[in-house]
This record gives structure tokens, sequence and C-alpha cells, in this order.
């Protein structure tokens, strides 16, 4: 329940972010959220495959610590966009 009320903070973040670098604040806040969810998703699955399905509470909170690293990578792509002139 917590992980909601951060990703909504942080799609919040991104979204501002957006708007400062003149670009659609929407198309990147479904960008974090995708990358969000893919992250997390493949978390859980690398460690639920390697590592087993007796470690599925680590596999979730290792599914979190991948979707932030994911969505950190759509922040930095987002960051590194020029400023708008506006």
């Amino acid at each position: 329940m917590i992980e909601i009320v951060v990703l909504y903070f942080l799609l919040k973040n991104i979204g501002k972010l957006a708007k400062e670098k003149g670009q659609s604040s929407m198309q990147w806040m479904v960008f974090g959220f995708l990358a969000w969810i893919c992250g997390e998703l493949s978390g859980i699955v690398l460690v639920l495959n390697f590592i087993g399905q007796e470690y599925f509470i680590f596999s979730m909170f290792f599914g979190i610590g991948m979707a932030y690293l994911f969505f950190l990578i759509v922040k930095s792509k987002l960051q590194g966009l020029p400023d708008s002139e506006n």
C-alpha cells in the first residue's frame, strides 16, 4: 500500500520535471509507471527463477528495488533533455 503512495509522488515529480523541460507530462508519467511495473515484475521473476520460490518475501523487496532503478533510468533520460525555452 505504501508503494502506491510512493509511486504517486514519484510520478507527480516526474510530471513536474517534464513540464519544466517542455515535454508532455502525461507521456513521461506513463513511461515512469510502465518502467515501475516492468522493473517490479522483472525483479520478482529473477529472484523466483534463480534463487527459488521459498524466497518470495525477498523477491518482493528486490522487485521494489528494481522498480525504483527502472524509474530512475526513465527520470535520468528526461533530465538529459534540454530545458524549455519558455
